[in-house]
């Protein structure tokens, strides 16, 4: 812990036995850390003190995040997401379902979480149980992340292969978050060269979706629309937005 005004050093947070990944302040002057030691730990955030140590994972812990209920959520390379009572560190339930590492996960409105993971999909669960509720699936590799959009929707992205060209392209999708099913495929490599993996992606206003690549640029997509707006850059493209065949 540091003096934010002064940079002087306060406390020494001590007790995980492999790399700190992240933390996070929530309620009640509490901390939370999670570390490749595979457990998570609760911190007095006035002092430093060690609360309590969240012990279950079997492998890194990539994130957690503070829900509603005095609960906490919890990703890790082991393949699971795990709920949390907030207050004392004991395990409420295992979220399993997943192949590969799970790389993120948000809350969702309707008392749900959305998940996503290296084993190209993502997953509907339900907040209060943990049980799983649906899978979605349409990305070719691994999905990077996503984020809850207005009207029910989800926006997610990832990286897919181009193997006649020897490249990769960023590729966003859109869902429905009740059903799961999908609802449009943002194609945003028209010019495959520049766009080399999907990184990033925020609302903006106007109801449309900012995707950044790993290249220099940017590409502007009309969320409700048929067609991409703008792709930009050093090069300007009209990018192509298509309708999954059912």
């Amino acid at each position: 812990l540091w003096d934010a005004a002064t940079g002087a050093p306060l406390a020494v947070l001590d007790g995980h036995t492999d790399v700190v990944n992240g933390a996070l302040a929530f309620d009640r002057g509490r901390l939370l850390s999670w570390s490749g030691d595979g457990t998570l730990r609760l911190w007095d955030a006035a002092t430093g003190a060690p609360l309590a140590v969240l012990d279950g994972h079997t492998d890194w812990v990539w994130g957690a995040l503070a829900l509603d209920g005095g609960r906490l959520l919890s990703w890790s390379e082991d393949n699971t997401l795990r709920l949390w009572d907030a207050a004392t560190g004991a395990p409420l339930a295992v979220l399993e379902g997943h192949s590969n590492r799970v790389t993120g996960a948000l809350p969702l409105d309707g008392g749900r979480l959305l998940s996503w993971s290296e084993d190209n999909t993502l997953r509907l669960w339900d907040a209060a149980t943990g049980a799983p509720l649906r899978v979605l699936r349409g990305h070719e590799l691994s999905v990077d992340g996503a984020l809850a959009l207005e009207g029910g929707r989800a926006l997610s992205w990832s990286e897919y292969s181009t193997p006649s060209w020897g490249l990769r392209a960023s590729g966003l999708r859109l869902w429905d978050t009740a059903t799961g099913a999908p609802l449009a495929v943002l194609d945003t490599a028209a010019d495959w060269s520049r766009v080399d993996a999907a990184e990033l992606a925020n609302v903006v206003p106007d109801s449309a979706a900012l995707h950044h690549s790993l290249q220099p640029g940017y590409s502007v997509l009309d969320a409700f629309g048929d067609v991409a707006l703008l792709k930009g850059g050093r090069h300007l493209r009209i990018c192509r937005f298509v309708t999954p065949k059912k």
